[in-house]
């Protein structure tokens, strides 16, 4: 399975589990089709005010993702120009 990442839905659907039917963490993530892992992880990056928040988990993701650096995109001529010298190396 490859890894996908946590939609606000699904935070949506984790509070409602954990808050008003009360689930534990991997009955949570069976009913996400998720690993447990990963219904833990969220859980504690979500903690705003010692509960879980799926608003403020969403936002930092959101923060999380535009502090990345843009990937470098390598042309085929840029290619041809470094390999040599990573052969050399």
């Amino acid at each position: 399975m490859s890894y996908q990442r946590m939609t606000l839905v699904e935070r949506m659907d984790i509070f409602r589990l954990l808050y008003v039917e009360r689930l534990k963490p991997s009955a949570i993530a069976a009913a996400l089709n998720r690993e447990p892992s990963s219904i833990t992880r969220e859980l504690e990056k979500g903690v705003d005010a010692g509960m879980y928040n799926p608003i403020a988990a969403e936002v930092r993701r959101l923060e999380a993702g535009r502090n990345q650096r843009p990937r470098l995109k390598m042309t085929d001529e840029a290619w041809n120009t470094v390999k040599p010298q990573l052969e050399h190396r």
